[in-house]
């Protein structure tokens, strides 16, 4: 009855839209494999900090560690991590001698909701636990508040010969598409329900928007231009959300709920950045692929959704837009004439390729190389 046994179906090559119109990229989408549900930064928002927590304990590690994503409760063996599923793991330390690990694994809400009841059958399952080393512990229910989607906790008690050992508390919350997994070792019964709620409440963390910060990381700078370009405040903001498709009807993705925008000029050449939350960023690409439109060429990512068109007319006007979970990049620019596309190109190759991935891969902002693909497992950033 080992908790580690489900794994994380890899999801395929998504085609948003339908096929591009010529010239024009068919918008593409690829998750990253092992990166299905949540990365792993934004599973490190729900982990519990010191204020979460009740009095007296204080963060050991983040990282790998012994947690219910890698222990099985009917032997006390530790065992290897689920594969292609993302984790991230901290341990605490109470000043009265208990340790505290929190595990959050992204396997699904189906994997979620059979962990708990994996967890729940314990008791009846394997009453009792021996471990390498001989140690026996009684297995027996541990009643938690109601929390989650589903919970199930167990107490681990050592056979009267082996007293001194430490009791061992242990409890599983499905929450949507993760798990949160908490395991005390010592310390007393009554302070560890406390515990798993306010654990619970901070995994809830996981899906919160993007902040500001966050999103002003996959904006251009003025170092990222070619020399001359300033910043100013200026910036027409519903050029970002709207698009005419070939019919000229308006196409929208919807206001995001937080966006950020800079604009740069250099004399008669605009270029405009932004980026934001949208769930219908698709529908703006779709409505991009039009005949009459020419192709802006993009450099290539298969990590994310994106298009590139040059409109008719005179100023010329380019975009370019980038997609990557609800996180959406554009690029509005204006220049006198086609000739100055091949300018526009070169600053998306050489300053804005991906930085819709810095939003939550800052140390990996172009996407070349997805963060848990070494061993199929991911314990916080690399």
């Amino acid at each position: 009855m080992a908790l580690t046994c489900a794994a994380v179906a890899l999801a395929g090559s998504v085609v948003l839209g339908g096929g591009g119109a010529a010239g024009v990229p068919a918008p593409v989408a690829s998750p990253p494999l092992g990166d299905d549900y949540y990365t792993s930064r934004q599973m490190e928002r729900g982990l519990p900090g010191v204020a979460d927590l009740p009095a007296g304990w204080t963060v050991a590690t983040s990282g790998p560690g012994v947690g219910l994503s890698t222990l099985d409760l009917c032997t006390f063996m530790a065992g290897g991590p689920p594969f292609n599923t993302t984790i991230v793991t901290r341990t605490y330390v109470h000043r009265g001698g208990a340790r505290l690990t929190v595990d959050i694994v992204a396997s699904g809400a189906e994997s979620a909701r059979r962990t708990v009841t994996e967890t729940a059958a314990v008791p009846r399952t394997c009453p009792t636990a021996t471990n390498g080393d001989g140690l026996t512990r009684r297995n027996t229910a541990l009643p938690l508040p109601a929390t989650g989607d589903a919970s199930a906790g167990v107490i681990s008690v050592p056979v009267s010969a082996q007293q001194s050992e430490p009791r061992v508390y242990s409890a599983v919350v499905a929450l949507g598409q993760v798990w949160a997994g908490f395991l005390q070792t010592g310390g007393e019964q009554a302070g560890f329900a406390p515990i798993v709620t306010a654990g619970t409440s901070a995994a809830r963390r996981i899906s919160a928007a993007p902040t500001t910060a966050e999103l002003e990381r996959a904006l251009l700078t003025t170092a990222d231009l070619p020399a001359g370009f300033r910043q100013t405040s200026a910036a027409d903001t519903r050029e970002f959300f709207t698009a005419d498709d070939c019919a000229g009807k308006p196409v929208d993705h919807g206001t995001p709920a937080t966006f950020v925008h800079r604009t740069f000029v250099q004399g008669d050449v605009t270029v405009r950045v932004a980026a934001g939350t949208a769930e219908r960023a698709g529908a703006l690409i779709k409505g991009m692929a039009c005949p009459s439109f020419t192709a802006l060429k993009l450099p290539a990512t298969d990590l994310t959704t994106n298009a590139g068109v040059v409109y008719p007319g005179r100023p010329v006007r380019a975009r370019a837009v980038f997609v990557y979970r609800e996180v959406f990049t554009e690029l509005v620019a204006t220049v006198p004439d086609r000739a100055g596309i091949p300018a526009i190109e070169k600053i998306l190759e050489d300053g804005w390729l991906g930085k819709v991935f810095a939003v939550y891969y800052p140390e990996n902002p172009t996407g070349r190389r997805v963060e848990h693909l070494t061993r199929g497992n991911t314990f916080g950033p690399r």
